[in-house]
């Protein structure tokens, strides 16, 4: 088990842990970012386990990391990771490179019998009998100083990960199925680890189970909008001006743009005045940029104005109730009065014409 800890924050000490780690073909690694605020994710540490060293590397630090790129992307390196999908993307980010072989315990971990997204935490209790500290799951990796003992998280996240590897391989070869986790992992390598803009639609909840063409057009094309402006101003989901409370209050405000989740009431205390020139003028169209909600796509735009699909014709109420209505407003004994007045079987030229 590895027994020193090291917090690289300047060069000088990253030199000297790359000298240990350019000895080493497997490497246990681990990352730890935020992207709450952010579109990209923000890479804050990453953790390897060299030998008997085990280092958090402080990404945030002012320190030059491109040697250490360099290292963990040797073609004769292996990564061993526990669910690898985000530390790929986050690595792809800052390198535009992935590891020439890797290990996914995850995986390994699924083609022995255990739960397919088991935790680290579940599978290296029932290996190894280790009971990890979770208590730091929801830190904030962003901020510095680090608490010592979110740094002592973060380096138990490896510290186990090749004796799990260990002992994961020898059930894998008992079983015979080695193979089928390197095809796994050589699989993974060749995906790109960031959805692809026109895609990024489908990580929407319940964007799959959409049941017309036209919702799925409609939420491709407003979480396209949305995608395109947290790119450009590299902030998350949660803080998009798009999806934010004040861009729904903008949207209500605008007569061209009414947000389904900001309808106004005709008695609403907020815009007493503004509320019959807003029925009057504006035209009858739901906005699908205020949310990226796919049930807001489902029960808010079935039935835009226009963009996206034709609108659905409205009905004439040319029911007897109305005709007779209509007559009695107007004082006219037009031919409404008598259509509403005739019984429904007379017939045309008959008494009850």
């Amino acid at each position: 088990m590895p027994e020193s800890e090291l917090y690289v924050d300047d060069d000088a000490l990253l030199n000297g842990f790359l000298d240990e780690l350019a000895h080493i073909d497997s490497i246990p690694l681990d990352t730890e970012f935020v992207r709450e605020k952010t579109y990209y994710p923000q890479l804050c540490l990453i953790q390897i386990a060299a030998g008997d060293s085990i280092a958090c590397i402080d990404c945030l630090a002012d320190i030059d990391l491109g040697a250490l790129y360099d290292s963990l992307l040797r073609d004769e390196c292996t990564w061993i990771v526990h669910s690898c999908r985000q530390d790929l993307e986050v690595i792809f980010q800052h390198t535009q490179r992935l590891p020439s072989t890797l290990i996914d315990t995850q995986i390994a971990a699924g083609l022995v019998g255990y739960a397919p997204q088991i935790s680290l935490q579940d599978i290296v209790a029932d290996m190894l009998g280790v009971e990890l500290d979770k208590s730091h799951t929801r830190t904030d990796w962003s901020r510095r100083p680090l608490p010592s003992a979110a740094i002592q998280y973060a380096g138990d996240d490896v510290r186990s990960l090749h004796a799990l590897w260990d002992a994961l391989a020898v059930k894998l070869d008992a079983l015979g199925r080695r193979e089928w986790l390197e095809q796994d992992c050589a699989l993974l390598l060749t995906q790109n680890p960031v959805t692809p803009v026109d895609q990024v639609f489908t990580r929407l909840r319940g964007a799959r189970s959409l049941d017309t063409h036209g919702q799925r057009a409609a939420l491709r094309w407003s979480s396209g909008v949305r995608n395109a402006h947290e790119r450009a101003t590299d902030r998350g989901a949660g803080y998009s001006a798009m999806s934010s409370s004040s861009a729904s209050r903008e949207h209500a405000r605008t007569p061209s743009l009414r947000s389904p989740q900001r309808t106004c009431r005709r008695n609403s205390p907020r815009m007493p005045a503004a509320k019959s020139s807003l029925r009057s003028s504006a035209p009858r169209r739901r906005t699908i940029c205020s949310g990226s909600s796919s049930s807001a796509v489902r029960k808010n735009l079935t039935r835009p104005s226009y963009g996206i699909f034709r609108p659905a014709p409205r009905r004439a109420p040319w029911s007897s109730a109305y005709l007779l209505k209509f007559s009695q407003r107007n004082k006219t004994s037009s031919i409404c009065y008598w259509a509403a007045k005739r019984p429904a079987s007379a017939k045309p030229g008959g008494p009850g014409s």
